[in-house]
């Protein structure tokens, strides 16, 4: 069980661990996972937006379970995705595939989450 000094070393150790490397989706380097697919779709949030979030976070954290999650503001909408990052079969030198494990959204100025 986290306390909430050990969230705040988890969050160190994760902030400190991607900070430096930031990475670039393209947009045949996305794949958004069978069930992550009605959550982007019922929240209307575009591919546009999805590569946005992926490429241009406002705030990156590694989890503890291996995916990653970004976090961007589009248009009074709070975009969050949950995302796993994988090497493709054939690729060039630091190229990676990311994989859309969950698409959410909270919308801004009005406190309700989604």
């Amino acid at each position: 069980m986290y306390t909430a000094d050990s969230r705040e070393i988890l969050f160190s150790v994760c902030f400190w661990y991607n900070a430096p490397h930031m990475q670039t989706f393209t947009k045949d380097r996305v794949i958004i996972l069978p069930h992550a697919e009605p959550y982007r779709d019922l929240y209307n949030v575009s591919f546009d937006e999805i590569f946005q979030t992926l490429n241009e976070p406002q705030l990156r954290l590694g989890l503890p379970d291996d995916r990653f999650t970004n976090e961007k503001t589009i248009r009074k909408k709070r975009i969050y995705i949950y995302y796993y990052q994988t090497y493709p079969m054939q690729a060039k030198k630091d190229e990676l595939l990311a994989i859309v494990d969950f698409v959410g959204i909270s919308e801004e100025g009005n406190g309700k989450n989604k």
